[in-house]
C-alpha cells in the first residue's frame, strides 16, 4: 500500500464535529476497509476536532488523515495564540468531578503516539495508530 493523504478544512463550529469524524472514517474505510481500530481512530479524531474548536483561534481548522502500510495518522491544525503547551505527560485525566478535560487523555490512551507542533500562529495535534493493516 502506498501512502494516501486526505486533507479538509472545516469551520470552527461544533456543528461540524460529526462531519469531520465522518471525513476521517470514510478515508480510513476506503484505504483500509477491514481495520479493527476504526472506532478508536474515530474517537481520537472527534476529540482532536473538539479541542480545535474549543481552544483554537480562528474561523477554521484543518484535518489531515494519512494511511500507509503500517499506520494511520490524524493531524488537526488550528489557529493558536500562545507559545507553550503543557507537556504530553501532563495530559492526565482530570478529577472525576471535572466537567471537561478528558479528550487529550483519551487520545493518548487509544493511540500509539501523540505529538504537538506549535507554528507561527498554529497548533497541530497529531496521533498515530499502528494497527494491523
Amino acid at each position: 500500500m502506498t501512502t494516501t493523504v486526505e486533507e479538509r478544512t472545516f469551520a470552527a463550529d461544533t456543528a461540524v464535529i460529526g462531519m469531520a469524524r465522518r471525513f476521517v472514517r470514510d478515508h480510513v474505510d476506503a484505504a483500509a476497509p477491514h481495520l479493527n481500530a476504526i472506532d478508536d481512530i474515530e474517537l481520537a479524531a472527534s476529540e482532536l476536532v473538539s479541542n480545535a474548536i474549543e481552544h483554537g483561534a480562528g474561523p477554521d481548522f484543518r484535518v489531515a488523515v494519512a494511511i500507509d502500510d503500517s499506520s494511520v495518522v490524524i493531524e488537526v491544525t488550528s489557529g493558536y495564540v500562545g507559545n507553550s503547551l503543557p507537556q504530553l505527560a501532563q495530559w492526565d485525566p482530570p478529577s472525576a468531578a471535572a466537567i471537561s478535560g478528558r479528550g487529550l487523555h483519551l487520545v493518548r490512551t487509544v493511540s500509539d503516539e501523540v505529538w504537538t507542533e506549535i507554528g507561527e500562529a498554529t497548533l497541530l495535534v497529531g496521533c498515530r495508530f499502528k494497527p494491523a493493516l
